[in-house]
Parts: C-alpha cells; structure tokens; sequence
C-alpha cells in the first residue's frame, strides 16, 4: 500500500477517519490514533472522546455493575405516585385513580426499560 499524498512512498499507517493510506511523513498524531489531517485529527479525537464517554454512559469495561438512571426513574417515580395515591385514598376514604394508575403506569415503564436495557446489552 502506497501513501495517498506521495505515490512512490510506502504507507506505514491509515487515518483512522477517512481510511487513506499514510507515509510517515504525513503521519499526524491525534492522540493515540493516526491521521491524515489535522482536520481528521480532529474528528478523530471528537470520535476517540465520544465513545469513552458512551463507554462510562454503559459501564463497558467495569467490572462493577451501573444501574441506567432511567430505569431508576421510572421506579422512584411510580413508587412515589402509586405511595400517593395509597395514602391519599386511606385519608380520604375515596380512591385516588389518577395517582395510583400513574403510579402503576411508572412502574410498567420502569419494568419495561430494565428489560429494554438488558435485551440491548445495557450492565442492568
């Protein structure tokens, strides 16, 4: 394989960004990874960035188990309606529809990300 900008030239590397073959000469560092560009180095580094954060956001590469916010949300919120509702009817002697099927609609929803979450390969 021969270098995108000189034609006579072996490559030793491919930018990571856009695949074109590099010399050393053309070689730019974009922080642990090659490019051809400083532009890809640039998109290079923002891509190298974004899949370190999404690997904190899934838990890729912990040992230690996350639980996803979402799921945890949707918990908290409908043990906080559907505990509402509970007491609101015990006092008022009256049932409190509104908050309990919130509640009970929270829990469905939180029930239904775990799930989500695990069949996606989420750490739940």
């Amino acid at each position: 394989m021969e270098c995108f900008a000189h034609p006579n030239i072996s490559a030793v590397a491919v930018c990571k960004h856009c695949g074109k073959a590099v010399c050393h000469s053309c070689v730019v560092d974009a922080g642990g990874s090659i490019a051809c560009s400083t532009q890809c180095a640039k998109e290079v580094r923002e891509h190298d960035e974004m899949t370190q954060r999404a690997k904190k956001i899934y838990g890729v590469g912990e040992t230690k188990r996350k639980v996803p916010s979402g799921f945890v949300m949707w918990f908290v919120l409908g043990a906080v309606f559907f505990g509402w509702g509970v007491y609101n009817s015990v006092g008022a002697r009256s049932i409190d529809w509104f908050s309990l099927l919130m509640g009970v609609t929270f829990l469905g929803l939180g029930v239904f990300a775990y799930i989500r979450g695990r069949d996606i390969g989420l750490r739940v």
